[in-house]
């Protein structure tokens, strides 16, 4: 009796399958199941063969039973690793991929039709959604998406450590708020759980990215001599022979907004007449990104250009763009979003080329960097919250100081922009 238990034994351990790969983390217990030690005890995932008699038979595809365990495996070795209880395994039904992209972009889609959300945003919470559509497919039920599953698509998303760390932070960042609205809809029991490894770079890993950015390529920042340089070629008198047009004084006009004020190419693509007192020298316009107030002095070389682009400004194509202070040569806004949702900048472009051929081109140096012209040199009079007040920016949460302050007055916004004027006109560097 004793010799035909050992014989069992021995067939039982004969009939043993191999691991299918060097790295899968079970192996093939001798009870016929898929197993793997955590914390000191052994979990089961599934079988590789069935009990006939007293011999463990393998299924018919062995194979195909080691690929379940693994998923069963990646399922529940999140909670087994911190000795947690293991949820039940979720139902074969429910909510897939495909109905959280659907009904995400239905509600993103109305945002923007209403005016909630702005079709360029709408643009990256769809490729959001399209990501996560290309990396689980369709038919990914949202119940069944694992820690293990996240720690997949932040290998995915990183490109092998290609990506930098700003670009990956967004990318996360909008993953999020698409996952999030699996659970704010009920789509979902709870949230998901991410793990530690999908999720936003550090202030320190950002700070640390565009250190080593700067080091190799330089600030996002001009001098005031290679400002002057671009603008006397705009106007025809640098340089470089250029004869001087409409799109030129525009572009002028628009570099002289950037730096005077730190207006975007969203701001300047929307400033509206109305929004002008070129007769006192102000304007009073709303940041379009964060609708924060903004009330700044414009320079006279500023009010003159303005005055210029206007009076050449071509025929509006619709009335949708009469109030505009600048428009193409086709009578629309230069920045526009096209019915798919794509940004058209034609003050970036614009910018750009002109950078590329005066050689003043380089990475990351765009129409943008002129904000920071803005930040950076304002910041040398020494009153940061009239540098605030000019760049539009929103007060932090819990800012008990700007909810309290109700305007600024007018002496502390000129100084500001009377410090970049100085430094721009007046030959300084920074």
């Amino acid at each position: 009796m004793v010799a035909k238990s050992t014989a069992s034994r021995a067939r039982v351990k004969a009939a043993k399958p191999a691991k299918p790969y060097p790295t899968f983390p079970c192996y093939s217990h001798s009870s016929g199941r898929w197993a793997a030690k955590v914390r000191g005890k052994t979990h089961f995932f599934g079988r590789w063969g069935v009990k006939e008699g007293a011999s463990i038979v393998p299924v018919s595809d062995v194979l195909a039973s080691a690929e379940a365990a693994k998923a069963e495996y990646d399922r529940q070795i999140f909670y087994l690793k911190k000795g947690q209880p293991v949820p039940a395994a979720p139902a074969d039904d429910g909510p897939d991929i495909f109905d959280l992209r659907e009904a995400f972009l239905g509600v993103k889609e109305a945002d923007v039709k209403s005016g909630k959300r702005s079709p360029r945003t709408y643009k990256r919470y769809q490729r959001a959604a399209d990501t996560l559509r290309k990396f689980f497919g369709d038919d990914k039920l949202l119940a069944s998406i694992t820690v293990a599953d996240f720690t997949r698509l932040y290998a995915y998303l990183n490109r092998g450590g290609k990506l930098n760390v700003v670009s990956l932070g967004n990318d996360i960042r909008h993953i999020k708020i698409v996952l999030k609205y699996a659970y704010d809809s009920e789509m979902i029991e709870r949230p998901f759980r991410y793990g530690p490894v999908f999720k936003m770079p550090t202030a320190k890993e950002v700070r640390l990215a565009d250190q080593a950015h700067r080091r190799e390529h330089g600030r996002r920042f001009m001098e005031a001599s290679q400002l002057r340089y671009l603008l006397a070629y705009l106007d025809g008198t640098g340089t470089v022979p250029r004869k001087r047009t409409p799109s030129s004084t525009a572009l002028r006009a628009m570099i002289l907004l950037g730096v005077n004020c730190g207006f975007g190419q969203t701001d300047v693509a929307n400033l509206e007449t109305t929004h002008l007192d070129l007769d006192r020298g102000w304007v009073d316009y709303p940041r379009n990104k964060t609708a924060v107030e903004r009330r700044i002095p414009l320079w006279p070389e500023t009010v003159a250009e303005l005055r210029e682009a206007l009076a050449v400004r071509p025929k509006p194509k619709s009335a949708a763009e009469r109030n505009c202070v600048f428009l193409t040569l086709h009578g629309l806004r230069w920045v526009r979003n096209t019915k798919r949702g794509n940004t058209i900048d034609g003050i970036g472009r614009a910018f750009s080329d002109v950078l590329d051929l005066l050689k003043l081109k380089r990475l990351r140096l765009s129409y943008y960097c002129l904000r920071h012209i803005t930040e950076t040199v304002g910041g040398k009079c020494r009153d940061q919250v009239a540098v605030d007040w000019v760049m539009g920016h929103a007060p932090s949460f819990g800012d008990m100081s700007a909810a309290y302050r109700e305007g600024i007055d007018d002496d502390r916004l000129l100084a500001v922009t009377n410090t970049i004027r100085e430094w721009l006109f007046g030959g300084g560097t920074l």
